[in-house]
């Protein structure tokens, strides 16, 4: 799952992933996300994942669109 997460005057937010050459997209801009768990919805993993990156709380999460590999 992967959230993207914009200000109210339109900016988005974006990590900077680390350099470290074993992280995946290693020193490259992306979105906030990670692994849908065992027993848990998408939704649910990106409610996780915002709260365990970011501290961040948010009951507004929508739907965007979906891309399987």
């Amino acid at each position: 799952v992967a959230a993207l997460l914009f200000t109210a005057d339109g900016r988005y937010l974006m990590q900077k992933r680390d350099k470290r050459p074993e992280a995946r997209m290693a020193d490259h801009w992306g979105v906030f996300g990670g692994q849908v768990d065992a027993r848990e919805t998408p939704r649910e993993a990106l409610i996780r994942e915002l709260r365990e990156e970011l501290s961040f709380e948010t009951a507004n999460a929508r739907w965007f669109t979906e891309i399987l590999y």
